[in-house]
């Protein structure tokens, strides 16, 4: 079930009669209605009253790629699927290269899906890397992470270049990747160094 987000601004209408000058001036004074809703959520999740998924979908898949920078960037890609299965593959910059499997616990996918929900993942933009995206400001030569997710059968992939700044969606966007990362465990293989921002 989604989550339906609404905002209803209703005001009468009032009929007020006005003295000015000795004439009577009528005038009724009509305010529209204004509502607004929009839902959020993701395809084929229910989320219960206490706003965590009911269950996984068996389709769940969330795939975080990181790619290089000018300096030593991790370069990796990571997925974790809907049954807690964590698939990394090491490609440079990282304490170990190659494939690596692990497993979470289902409370750790469940919060994934929350925050893909919080974002509403699906409402971004397909990339942020320029100023036809929305960037007041880019930077060159730093690294882009690309989040996608399989999910309900429908399939959405946002590509993050790390140098647009100005859009305050942004920090949002990092806490996503970041969560993925934390889930995952990818620093058993990444290595302890801030992954992010080197």
């Amino acid at each position: 079930m989604r989550r339906l987000t609404s905002r209803l601004i209703v005001c009468l209408t009032s009929l007020q009669t006005v003295a000015w000058g000795g004439e009577r001036l009528e005038s009724q004074r009509r305010v529209m209605v204004v509502a607004s809703a929009q839902e959020v959520g993701l395809p084929g999740v229910e989320f219960g009253a206490d706003g965590r998924p009911t269950a996984v979908p068996s389709d769940l898949l969330i795939t975080l790629v990181r790619s290089n920078c000018r300096g030593v960037c991790p370069v990796y890609e990571v997925s974790v699927q809907g049954d807690g299965t964590v698939v990394y593959e090491g490609r440079r910059f990282v304490a170990e290269e190659g494939r690596r499997t692990g497993k979470v616990d289902p409370d750790g996918v469940a919060d994934l899906l929350v925050a893909f929900r919080d974002i509403d993942f699906f409402g971004l933009h397909e990339e942020y890397a320029s100023s036809e995206d929305g960037c007041q400001e880019v930077y060159t030569d730093e690294a882009s992470a690309v989040t996608a997710i399989i999910v309900g059968g429908e399939t959405k992939r946002v590509d993050h270049y790390h140098g647009c700044h100005g859009l305050e969606l942004l920090e949002r966007l990092r806490q996503l990747e970041d969560a993925i990362d934390r889930v995952a465990n990818t620093a058993t293989w990444v290595g302890p160094r801030d992954l992010h921002r080197m």
